[in-house]
Formats: structure tokens, C-alpha cells, sequence
């Protein structure tokens, strides 16, 4: 069975845990539930982040509409710029959200390591603590998926913003399509409960996997000596 230790606050360090997976939480029925009201909220924090740099992208095609384009000094650059910084900013946040999820993965699976929560949501936070307590590995995976996917916008976000901002300095096309498409990337793969839950099972098995896997290679040593 799971140790389900006492875990009062979501930044502690995760409490050891036996070989293997609870069968148990492979039964949907028992989390998932409990699972809807927090894929509710990540929900509606990527349309937060996504409306943001949507508003002001309109903003500025009206300005620019109004000033038929010619409001701001032509500075060549900016376009070249913007979509460059677009694109290496939108791989990295790829890369750093799949690192997160393998390194915190990994983790979970010898029972090491600390999941951090989601920064300035104390209250969120709590909730996500008591989802843990009560459904263990479900609820840490969850945590996992949530802050990667959290942190992805909230990267994309910032450079959406900065987009939109270098095509009011330069309107150029370059600059508007950076803009656009990162806007667009920010839900991109919106969370539903159905795929969630899909990830969650998903990763159990391979936590069950690895665990087995390492379990065997502990008591396989010593028979080696």
C-alpha cells in the first residue's frame, strides 16, 4: 500500500513510498471527482493568460488600424527580433515543462524530492495538498502536471506580451503573426478531465513500472555479490 503520510503543506518533501502502486487508484471513479475542480482552475487560468495578450493584441490593431500603420517609427529590426525571441523562448518553455515533468517523475519514483506548489496561490495550494493526502500518487502526478503546464503559459504568456508590444513599435507582419501564434500556443492542448485523467493513468502504470523495476534491481544486488 501507499504511505499517505501526513502532508500538511505541498512544499514538503515527499514522505517515502512502498514499491509499488495502490491497484486501487487505477479506479477512476474514486479521484476523479475530486480531480474536476482543479482541472476547472487550470482551465481557467490559461484563458487568464491567454485573454491578457489577446486584449491588447486587439488594441493594437485598432491603434494601428487608426494610424494606417505609420504610428511608430519604422525600426527594422523589431520583427526580426520579436519572432526570434518568440521561437527560442516558445522551445525552451517546451523543454523546461517536458524536464519537469521527468525530473519530478523520477522523484516520485524513489520517493525523494519536494513538489513545489503553485506560486501566489496559498489557498490553491492547500487544496492540492489535501488531494495528495487523500489519493497519494494521483494526487502528486496531478501536481506535477498542473505546475508544467502552469509554468509553460505562463513563459508563452510574457512573450506573447512582448510580441504584441514589438508590433506597436514596428507593425509589421513578422511581428503580428509572433504574436498571434503565441497567443494561440498558450491553451494549446487545453486540459480536459477526460485527457487528464488519461495522462494521470498513463503515468501510474509507468510509475508502477519503475518502481517494480527498481525493486528488482535492489534485491538482485546482493544475490550478486
Amino acid at each position: 500500500m501507499l504511505n499517505r503520510g501526513n502532508q500538511n503543506d505541498i512544499r514538503q518533501g515527499l514522505e517515502p513510498m512502498a514499491a509499488r502502486v495502490d491497484p486501487q487508484l487505477f479506479c477512476v471513479e474514486r479521484w476523479q471527482p475530486g480531480l474536476r475542480q482543479f482541472v476547472q482552475q487550470l482551465q481557467a487560468l490559461l484563458l487568464g493568460m491567454t485573454a491578457g495578450p489577446g486584449m491588447l493584441l486587439i488594441v493594437a490593431l485598432a491603434i494601428t488600424g487608426f494610424t494606417g500603420g505609420t504610428g511608430a517609427a519604422p525600426l527594422p529590426w523589431i520583427p526580426w527580433a520579436v519572432a526570434g525571441t518568440a521561437l527560442a523562448g516558445w522551445i525552451l518553455a517546451e523543454i523546461w515543462a517536458q524536464h519537469m515533468v521527468r525530473t519530478k517523475f523520477g522523484e516520485i519514483v524513489v520517493g525523494k524530492g519536494r513538489l513545489f506548489g503553485i506560486p501566489g496561490n496559498s489557498d490553491l495550494n492547500k487544496a492540492l495538498s489535501g488531494f495528495i493526502n487523500e489519493f497519494g500518487d494521483v494526487g502528486r502526478l496531478f501536481t506535477i502536471f498542473f505546475l508544467s503546464r502552469f509554468l509553460r503559459s505562463a513563459v508563452l504568456e510574457g512573450l506573447a506580451f512582448l510580441a504584441t508590444v514589438g508590433y506597436l513599435l514596428s507593425p509589421n507582419p513578422l511581428s503580428l503573426g509572433a504574436a498571434i501564434i503565441l497567443i494561440i500556443a498558450i491553451p494549446w492542448g487545453f486540459p480536459t478531465l477526460n485527457g487528464v485523467t488519461q495522462w494521470i493513468v498513463e503515468m501510474l502504470r509507468r510509475l508502477e513500472y519503475k518502481r517494480a523495476e527498481s525493486f528488482s534491481a535492489q534485491t538482485a544486488g546482493p544475490k550478486e555479490r
